[in-house]
C-alpha cells in the first residue's frame, strides 16, 4: 500500500496510517485487532471499517487505537480487561468510540489497557490495572476512562506490558 504516514506494530498484528486518514491492517486478526468484521488472519493489508480522519493510531497486544481529527478515539480487537473503554468486556472486530473521552491529542495502547491525553493535558487510562499501571491510585480493571492522578499537564503518553509512561509539557517524565 502506498501513502503511508505512521504505522503501529502490536504483538502480532501491524497498522498502517495512509494519508487519506484511513487505517489498514495485515497479521493475526484473532479478536479483530485489525477491524475488518472478521477474525481471519491477514497476509495482505486490509482497511478497517467505519473509520476516517484518523490522525494517530497504535497497537496493543491484540487490539488496536485511533485517534480522530476532532478528538475522539476508537477501539477494537481483545477487550477481556476493558481494553477498549466501551463499558464491556466483549471483543469487537470494528472499530467503537471510547466512552466518555473527547477533545484527545495522544493515545497509547499497551498489552490489555490503553490511555489517552486531552487537550487540558490531563490523562485517562482504561483497561487492565493490576500492577497500578493506570496510575488512578487503585488495582482495579477500568471498563471505561479513568483518570490518571497526580500529574502535571501532559503531552504525551505511552504503555508497556504493565507499567505506562508520561512526558509532561516542561519535559519532564513520569512512570
Amino acid at each position: 500500500i502506498e501513502g503511508i504516514i505512521d504505522i503501529a506494530a502490536g504483538t502480532n498484528h501491524l497498522l498502517f496510517l495512509k494519508q487519506d486518514g484511513t487505517v489498514w491492517g495485515v497479521g493475526l486478526n484473532t479478536n479483530g485487532q485489525l477491524g475488518d468484521y472478521s477474525t481471519s488472519n491477514k497476509l495482505t493489508p486490509v482497511q478497517t471499517a467505519d473509520i476516517k480522519d484518523i490522525i494517530q493510531i497504535e497497537a496493543g497486544n491484540a487490539h488496536s487505537v485511533a485517534l480522530k481529527s476532532d478528538g475522539t478515539v476508537y477501539a477494537w480487537g481483545y477487550n477481556g480487561y476493558g481494553n477498549l473503554g466501551d463499558a464491556t468486556t466483549t471483543r469487537r472486530t470494528y472499530p467503537v468510540e471510547v466512552r466518555y473521552l473527547s477533545g484527545v491529542k495522544d493515545i497509547a495502547a499497551g498489552h490489555h489497557s490503553s490511555m489517552a491525553v486531552d487537550m487540558d493535558g490531563k490523562v485517562y487510562a482504561w483497561g487492565y490495572n493490576g500492577y497500578g499501571n493506570l496510575g488512578d491510585g487503585t488495582k482495579t480493571t477500568r471498563l471505561t476512562i479513568s483518570e490518571t492522578q497526580g500529574l502535571p499537564p501532559i503531552s504525551e503518553v505511552d504503555l508497556g506490558v504493565n507499567f505506562s509512561a508520561a512526558v509532561s509539557e516542561n519535559g519532564e517524565v513520569y512512570t
